[in-house]
């Protein structure tokens, strides 16, 4: 529905096109390497990722990603590489960004390669990154002076960037650090320099200590893929009123004869999605990666649809929780042409689910939308109540219309009673 795997995409594109700049470096040296030099190379060692934790034991950090954040994978990874044709110099190590579209990525490149491969420092590594970002013309690039800078104690030059165009105002940070062969660059992305000097506070060093914590090469991240089997609902006539229910949510909506239930052709013209055919592998009853539950609307155009997003289809939107999606729909209406307003998120109970919600203030006052989220397992849930402001009680009776197929309370009674039979 809101598309955020090409949200995330064009947040990828913008650091891979600014990083591959560094990654030419090879077009600025002549490829050729001594066979002595390369007998003594030292192969890039890739981190790896425990739950929320990145683990580097290469460059000596912790990376503990932020709640609302996301990763790439190494499939996803592997595949840019392929497609880049980067051969194996060059090693994606850790990509993880904000629904806002900030970023921290590192990657290392093996220099063993290149012509003096021995004597090349980090200030010429990034002498020849800035200037071939002169060189782009996608975006404007501001560049600054190289200076060194600490990580954990740990000394990185830094280049920053300003970079501008295309819709983006960004600041970029790249440190870069020698180890044997390799350069290791981490590359920081935020709206200013103060964010960026905040995304310190994410990182900790590596020490034996951690490692007997629970963080060495054996550890094994918690199993997420299993996923629980979520069934599409439907619409059902009781005592003459039309019903939807979907037992996998413990969910049901019931309309009215004042209300018409919306068919699939005009919830489709809703979303913009006529004609897509990205299918889901893990849910029953879906075609599409956005798939509409229902909807119903009241003469007055006030409209009410639950929709069941798959977050599955790309490792990067799987890991986003709730206040990470409600960041993105703020994201992704805040670049319509519409003005809109955003209240505070709160969390609230829909039938006996517990969902976050996001009031939103439309075109100065004129409309009122309301977006519930709920994920479950690897799907977001959205419910999204609309309606002019003259006719906002048209959305407290949609949502008075939602109950729960069978109150936890009642099944924690059946269940009591059977225990004690």
């Amino acid at each position: 529905m809101y598309k955020l795997k090409n949200t995330f995409n064009r947040v990828i594109a913008l650091v891979l096109s600014v990083v591959l700049v560094a990654l030419s470096m090879a077009g600025c040296k002549n490829n050729t390497s001594s066979e002595s030099e390369a007998e003594q190379s030292v192969a890039y060692k890739k981190g790896y990722w425990v739950g929320s934790v990145f683990v580097s034991r290469y460059t000596g950090v912790l990376f503990e990603m932020p709640q609302e954040w996301s990763r790439y994978s190494d499939a996803d990874f592997q595949e840019l590489a392929m497609n880049m044709n980067l051969g194996d110099n060059v090693t994606f190590d850790m990509l993880s960004m904000s629904p806002a579209g900030s970023s921290i990525m590192l990657y290392g490149e093996d220099l063993s390669k290149l012509e003096n491969s021995d004597t090349i420092t980090e200030k010429e590594y990034l002498d020849a990154l800035a200037e071939n970002l002169k060189g782009n013309t996608e975006y404007t690039y501001t560049l600054g002076q190289t200076s060194e800078v600490g990580l954990l104690d740990v000394e990185y030059l830094k280049l920053e960037v300003k970079i501008s165009g295309e819709g983006v105002e960004k600041t970029q940070w790249y440190l870069a650090r020698k180890i044997d062969n390799n350069m290791a660059v981490f590359v920081f992305t935020g709206k200013d320099t103060e964010e960026i000097e905040g995304m310190a506070s994410y990182f900790t060093e590596y020490t034996e200590e951690v490692n007997q914590e629970g963080f060495g090469e054996d550890a094994t991240e918690e199993n997420t893929d299993e996923d629980v089997m979520l069934k599409k609902g439907g619409w059902s006539e009781v005592d003459g009123v039309q019903v939807y229910q979907n037992e996998s949510m413990n969910l049901k909506f019931t309309s009215n004869d004042e209300w018409t239930v919306m068919e699939d052709d005009e919830l489709n013209s809703l979303s913009g999605n006529e004609g897509e055919s990205e299918n889901l592998t893990i849910a029953d009853g879906y075609e599409n990666a956005s798939a509409f539950e229902f909807g119903v609307k009241t003469e007055n155009g006030s409209t009410v649809v639950m929709i069941a997003e798959d977050l599955g289809l790309d490792d990067l939107t799987k890991t986003i929780n709730e206040r990470g999606y409600i960041q993105m729909i703020e994201q992704n209406l805040s670049q319509t042409d519409l003005q809109y307003e955003f209240g505070d998120a709160e969390e609230v109970k829909v039938g006996s689910r517990d969902f976050l919600k996001l009031p939103v203030t439309i075109a100065d006052g004129e409309a009122q939308q309301w977006y519930f989220v709920d994920k479950v397992d690897v799907f977001m849930l959205t419910i999204i109540v609309t309606a002019k402001t003259d006719n906002a009680d048209e959305m407290d009776a949609f949502m008075s219309a939602f109950a729960a197929m069978q109150e936890e309370e009642e099944t924690s009674t059946s269940s009591s009673q059977e225990a004690q039979e």
